[in-house]
């Protein structure tokens, strides 16, 4: 089996957050290949992000962002930044905007909770994700589980979620859990 390509459209908050920006400066969204380094080298290699081996999804997310911005005129071919200071704030904002969420998928093993309790994930989805990608939002239940490599759950009607973490892929059924 290969290894698993990502692409920053796999991380939904980064794919958001990087469209708002080209849209604002009229550029068209590229969805560039994601990779994890064992050795931790980061940055644009070959047209690829890399983002070495982050220890939560927090800094998977400020690592994208950052080399995209750091690198926004060689992916774009097009500078948006007046000056380094302008790009230090954005990069500054965005930093201790993952600094806040970065305690909130710090759990080593499967924590159930209703999306609504999660204040800055609720927030976000309902105020950046959902209306960036025109659906509705639900209060279901979510699990919560700490790892780098996947910042969304898919859901399915019938009280099932597939859950992945760093080595296998379980499909459960949450009518068990309770």
């Amino acid at each position: 089996m290969g290894a698993i390509v990502f692409s920053i459209s796999d991380y939904k908050m980064a794919e958001s957050i990087l469209r708002s920006i080209c849209d604002y400066h009229n550029v068209k969204f590229i969805n560039i290949e994601i990779k994890f380094d064992e050795d931790g080298e980061l940055g644009l290699i070959d047209g690829k992000i890399l983002i070495g081996n982050p220890k939560n999804l927090a800094l998977a997310l400020y690592r994208i962002i950052s080399i995209c911005i750091e690198n926004f005129d060689k992916i774009y071919n097009k500078n948006i930044f007046c000056n380094d200071l302008h790009r230090f704030n954005l990069l500054n904002a965005i930093f201790n905007y993952f600094k806040k969420i970065s305690s909130i998928g710090d759990k080593e093993e499967l924590v159930w909770q209703r999306l609504y309790q999660q204040e800055i994930i609720w927030t976000i989805m309902k105020d950046i994700i959902c209306p960036a990608f025109d659906v509705t939002i639900d209060n279901c239940l979510i699990a919560l589980y700490s790892t780098p490599w996947v910042d969304v759950a898919s859901y399915s009607e019938e009280n099932k979620f597939i859950l992945l973490n760093s080595s296998n892929l379980t499909i459960l059924n949450i009518s068990r859990v309770f």
